[in-house]
């Protein structure tokens, strides 16, 4: 279970409680704090693992609580299943973050829908602040990098601006494509051609025709490309130079894990962006502010 669903089961079963009748206004203000730590951890992206359990563990205990309240008897078996759910949870988180990368790329309306050089921000505000530099941003083509550790959320970052509904209707078209530690320049120009609507014929091309090609379908749109999970920049320069700048607000972003590459492929220094884990303090106090709880420890 994640902390986003236990937090949301043990809202839902308070739900149920507050429809009976002479339920105590203490837990009224317990399930408007719930709903604003849901929406604190779906908007955080990633949290430490300690405070993740931390999390659930706190759902948890609100579950019992409540089921208490209603109902005595439950307490007890929601204590005995809980150890074995956080088991199971580690598990399968584990599994998913050693998942082999796809290559993948679709049209931006089938798929969805300034900082400092090197600037460390959190997940919590980062999707606000590139949103806005993708809507209001300088009129030439931006390309701007995100580089952080391996799970730290750099895809969930630049996927979900990708989707952003404002986004979506911002940009005339464009693709989303994983790319991996082998940059294969044909199969990135082959794919956003297909998912730009073009019917040529590509597979006897030359690499330049491709090129030339490539450029061509994008000349006059307004676009968004996001090239996810960037290992080399060796041939970025060929790719890049097959972007049309028409200074519509066009815009590549860039994902990877190596801030060499972030440098070499942002279009300015100040459109490279560090991301990096809440730590456990910063997650709890961020906690607090949301929930107005107490830090137990104090």
């Amino acid at each position: 279970m994640t902390p986003v669903s236990a937090v949301r089961a043990a809202a839902e079963r308070l739900e149920h409680v507050l429809l009976t009748e002479g339920a105590p206004e203490i837990l009224v203000q317990l399930r408007s704090d719930l709903s604003g730590i849901e929406d604190f951890l779906t908007d955080a992206y990633n949290i430490s693992d300690a405070t993740a359990r931390q999390v659930i563990s706190l759902a948890y205990e609100i579950e019992d609580a409540v089921d208490s309240y209603a109902r005595p008897d439950a307490a007890s078996k929601r204590n005995r299943e809980a150890n074995h759910v956080r088991a199971g949870d580690t598990t399968t988180r584990e599994r998913s973050d050693t998942s082999t990368p796809t290559f993948n790329l679709n049209p931006l309306t089938q798929v969805r829908g300034n900082g400092v050089r090197g600037s460390t921000i959190l997940k919590l505000g980062a999707e606000d602040r590139l949103r806005s530099i993708l809507l209001h941003g300088q009129s030439r083509l931006s390309v701007i990098a995100i580089c952080g550790e391996g799970g730290v959320g750099k895809t969930t970052l630049a996927r979900s601006l990708y989707n952003d509904p404002l986004v979506v209707e911002h940009f005339d078209s464009g693709g989303c494509v994983t790319v991996g530690d082998v940059f294969r320049l044909r199969d990135i120009q082959k794919a956003l051609l297909i998912s730009l609507g073009s019917a040529l014929s590509m597979a006897q091309m030359e690499t330049r025709e491709l090129t030339e090609q490539f450029y061509l379908v994008l000349k006059g749109r307004r676009y968004l490309v996001v090239l996810d999970d960037v290992w080399s920049w060796r041939e970025w320069g060929a790719l890049r130079s097959a972007f049309p700048d028409d200074e519509n607000g066009s815009a590549i972003v860039v994902t990877s894990r190596l801030q060499q590459v972030a440098e070499h492929t942002a279009s300015d220094a100040d459109l490279v962006y560090q991301i990096r884990r809440f730590d456990d303090k910063e997650s709890w106090l961020l906690f607090k502010m949301i929930t107005r709880l107490e830090d137990p420890g104090s």
